[in-house]
């Protein structure tokens, strides 16, 4: 991933890794540390159902929960959200069913190599027995132009 790339451009890159049965990763190198992030994708044949509340969601740089937070809460939310054991209705029932969903409409997402390294730095200080899963969501597509009259 580079500045250039669009998240529409990265979606539609890991929906094909997936479609071809592989598992997609990002790679993120900062200072002399690089770290390979599975991503959870969907091919466009998948459906997937699950409680909302074990999605800890963060749309355009900002984390929706019972109010809107700011990025600078995201370690003390992504603690909350994987140590919560079905304590408080905004966060996950069960660390094993958590993942954390990331999604950009209307700005540009340079900033997402950063978003997913306070996101891994602060997991692992969790020191949980549990995978990191992250799930980029794509913008739904605009509908179908109507049919021309007859």
């Amino acid at each position: 991933m580079n500045s250039q790339t669009s998240f529409s451009d990265l979606g539609e890159l890991i929906s094909e890794v997936v479609c071809n049965d592989s598992i997609p990763m990002i790679e993120i190198k900062e200072n002399r540390i690089t770290k390979h992030i599975r991503i959870f994708g969907d091919c466009s044949t998948t459906v997937h159902c699950y409680t909302r509340r074990n999605v800890l969601s963060i749309k355009d740089e900002q984390i929706y929960l019972d109010t809107i937070y700011s990025l600078d809460h995201l370690e003390t939310l992504v603690e909350k959200h994987y140590m919560n054991n079905s304590k408080s209705m905004y966060f996950s029932k069960d660390p094993y069913k958590a993942f954390i969903e990331i999604s950009y409409d209307k700005i540009g997402c340079q900033n997402l190599p950063k978003v997913l390294d306070v996101i891994t730095d602060s997991f692992d200080k969790l020191n949980l027995d549990v995978p990191l899963v992250i799930k980029l969501r794509l913008p739904a597509p605009p509908p179908p132009s109507p049919p021309l009259p007859i």
